[in-house]
């Protein structure tokens, strides 16, 4: 999934990499509440977060930090039985940046069971965040 956006790759980076304030952008969603980031320090590789949905709770941890240009987290639900990695590659276009979402979920156990139901709403939520990307930083055009 990709979005265009009226702001260069660093100002896209840095309000994604910003988990504290996802709350001042994202907003609540049917699925989404909350990130609740571990500590003080500054987010980068390694840092470790939870996703708070309205009907569970994902630990996470950024996995790859590269400004201005790639972002990536990993996510465990029910105790690991479901991952998401979500991807960000973020390309410069002439007034603003492409942000390109890319995203993969693995179940296994009795999570499988549940693969259909969670894809839907991990997709609708892709489309949602992006939405709401472009709408903080406004549209390329």
């Amino acid at each position: 999934m990709q979005v265009d956006v009226a702001a260069d790759r660093a100002a896209v980076f840095e309000l994604l990499s910003d988990l504290r304030g996802y709350d001042d952008w994202l907003g609540e969603s049917a699925a989404f509440r909350t990130v609740e980031v571990d500590g003080d320090a500054p987010v980068g590789a390694g840092t470790r977060y939870r996703d708070v949905f309205q009907q569970r709770l994902a630990e996470g941890e950024v996995t790859r930090f590269e400004p201005p240009a790639r972002l990536a987290f990993r996510e465990a639900l029910g105790g690991g039985d479901a991952t998401i990695t979500t991807a960000y590659r973020l390309d410069e276009l002439p007034g603003g940046t492409r942000v390109q979402r890319d995203y993969r979920f693995r179940a296994r156990g009795r999570a499988r069971y549940d693969l259909w139901r969670l894809r839907g709403e991990i997709r609708a939520e892709n489309r949602r965040i992006l939405s709401r990307l472009r709408d903080h930083l406004g549209a390329a055009l």
